[in-house]
């Protein structure tokens, strides 16, 4: 015998009809509760927004400026390398205090003199100090600086020059 079967559907359930009176859509939302931003919800994120645009330009400035600042260090550094290296290749000591008598130079970022028309000078001051720590020895000192939009800045090399640095030929 055949199984028994339920031959009576439950009839499905009609979509009632909105509030606005069109079957089948979603009630309509209830005042107040509108989906979307609202508009404190968007002046919070252009504020979050401009907040983070204000630090990207302020690094960004920053790190320009810092990398301007480390260019000029560079330079003044080696300007103040260099005339310590030419003093070296002096071969008699004595001649060291005649080769220091133009103390001051201006100079551009190429090590040129420095003209009028030149945006950025570097000032090479050498100075010398004779027969310290020993009689057989000069201390150089030479101090580049210049000028930037924060102030003056400054690198200062020191070295000693002996005759035995320079071929042991200087007589004293």
């Amino acid at each position: 015998m055949p199984p028994k079967t339920n031959t009576t559907a439950k009839p499905k359930k009609a979509l009632s009809p909105a509030p606005s009176g069109n079957p089948g859509r979603a009630p309509a939302p209830k005042p107040g509760s509108a989906p979307g931003f609202t508009l404190v919800e968007i002046l919070v994120s252009v504020l979050i927004i401009t907040f983070g645009l204000c630090s990207a330009i302020y690094l960004q400035t920053m790190s320009i400026k810092q990398g301007t600042r480390a260019d000029n260090l560079t330079v003044a550094s080696l300007l103040a390398e260099s005339e310590i290296e030419r003093l070296k290749t002096f071969t008699n000591y004595n001649e060291i205090p005649e080769a220091i008598a133009a103390s001051e130079e201006r100079l551009t970022r190429e090590g040129e003199a420095c003209g009028s028309d030149s945006s950025l000078c570097f000032i090479r001051t050498t100075t010398l100090a004779s027969k310290t720590p020993t009689n057989r020895s000069h201390t150089v000192t030479v101090t580049v600086t210049w000028s930037n939009a924060t102030g003056p800045e400054k690198v200062v090399y020191e070295a000693i020059l002996t005759d035995i640095n320079l071929g042991n030929s200087g007589s004293i």
